[in-house]
């Protein structure tokens, strides 16, 4: 990114929220998880035998949020996990149910220039790496993009 032309970076980010607003405007089929009523691979609810209380499906944001603690129970303190408790309670509740690509980054996007005859620049985009899409909170794309990239700024 750090190569492209303002002008260029504000097209390309364009034509990403646009994908963005298509892949939300899917209507949620009541639940939290990947398709097909398949646990979450993601990472925060990764376990090995991919226990569903961890895992999920979920039927609610808060059944999402309590496995997110309990994941994050078996690796971090307990005074710890009361301040994530509470943070969490607070703030991640009440968002909609989208579906997400789940691992929105630049190296899964594909950029193809297609020309900038009359000056404006003209470009299609691809998306990859499927295996994280599914059902999540509004929020989850931008806070795993944001995450992968290290918030580098120019992402």
């Amino acid at each position: 990114m750090a190569s492209l032309k303002p002008v260029e970076k504000s097209t390309l980010c364009s034509l990403i929220k646009d994908a963005i607003t298509q892949l939300r405007s899917i209507p949620p089929p009541g639940y939290f998880g990947m398709l097909n009523r398949q646990p979450y691979l993601d990472g925060v609810f990764w376990t090995e035998d991919l226990n569903p209380k961890i895992s999920g499906p979920f039927t609610s944001q808060e059944d999402m949020n309590l496995a997110i603690i309990e994941r994050l129970r078996q690796i971090e303190s307990d005074p710890y996990i009361r301040l994530l408790r509470n943070m969490i309670h607070q703030t991640l509740n009440g968002h909609r149910t989208v579906f997400t690509h789940g691992d929105l980054q630049p190296k899964n996007i594909i950029v193809q220039r297609l020309g900038d005859g009359d000056g404006s620049p003209d470009f299609r985009i691809t998306l990859l790496d499927w295996e994280s899409a599914g059902w999540y909170p509004e929020f989850w794309d931008f806070c795993n993009a944001t995450i992968a990239c290290r918030f580098k700024p120019d992402w």
